[in-house]
């Protein structure tokens, strides 16, 4: 699945980046795939902040949009045993609908933050790590977000 990035290199901070457009097929597969990773991630114990990156996203059809909205209304409890936070990054013209988007978290408990920068989005991750006191990668400890940009050079 070329369609999306997740790097989730430097634990508890994993991000999500959706890179060009995708099938309904694929999206399928990506939504089966995330739901397979966050039933092991709960049977070990695995806590994570989330960060979703549409800053540059070509973004979903309504049908994927749908099929986004059906996972996550039957997932939200096994992603709310497993995440500690969700950060959300849009263009500015996108930010109510970005609200929509992060409601269902919060109506779960699930922390969440709509942000305008990718930057933005791992600072608040990184502080949600700390908030929580989860184990993080020393990476992260010693370079901040700045880690990110080695990751993902």
């Amino acid at each position: 699945m070329n369609f999306v990035v997740i790097n989730d290199k430097l634990a508890p901070i994993r991000i999500l980046r959706q890179v060009e457009a995708v099938s309904d097929a694929e999206f399928a597969e990506f939504l089966a795939n995330e739901r397979a990773f966050k039933l092991r991630e709960v049977a070990r114990g695995g806590r994570w902040v989330e960060v979703v990156d549409y800053g540059r996203c070509p973004g979903l059809t309504p049908v994927q949009q749908r099929m986004c909205a059906e996972w996550l209304a039957t997932s939200l409890p096994m992603i709310a045993s497993a995440t500690i936070g969700v950060a959300v990054t849009v263009p500015p013209e996108f930010l109510a609908q970005g609200e929509r988007f992060t409601d269902q978290f919060d109506r779960v408990g699930i922390p969440s933050r709509i942000c305008s920068t990718l930057d933005g989005a791992l600072r608040w991750a990184l502080e949600r790590c700390y908030d929580e006191d989860v184990s993080i990668a020393p990476d992260l400890v010693f370079g901040g977000v700045d880690a990110f940009r080695t990751v993902f050079a």
